[in-house]
C-alpha cells in the first residue's frame, strides 16, 4: 500500500486539493502498476511561520519577491 504525503502551505481550495489528491493517486497507481484503492495520500497543511527555504522563512521570501515586483515596474 503506497503512501504519499504532501507538504505545501494553507491557502488552496478544497477543489485544488481534491483535483491533487486524485491527480497524484492515479500517478502513483499507474507508475507502480497497484488499484487506486490501495493509495494512501496525505495533505499536510503546513504555517507559513513554520516552512523556511534556505533558512530565511517563507513570509521574509515572499514579501522580498513582492518588494522586488514593486520597484521593477
Amino acid at each position: 500500500m503506497p503512501l504519499v504525503m504532501i507538504h505545501l502551505l494553507p491557502g488552496r481550495t478544497g477543489r485544488a486539493k481534491r483535483t491533487l489528491l486524485t491527480s497524484v493517486t492515479a500517478a502513483v497507481s499507474s507508475s507502480l502498476g497497484v488499484a487506486p484503492e490501495s493509495v494512501r495520500v496525505i495533505l499536510n497543511e503546513v504555517p507559513a511561520g513554520h516552512w523556511a527555504v534556505g533558512g530565511v522563512p517563507i513570509r521574509a521570501l515572499r514579501r522580498a519577491r513582492v518588494a522586488k515586483r514593486s520597484h521593477a515596474g
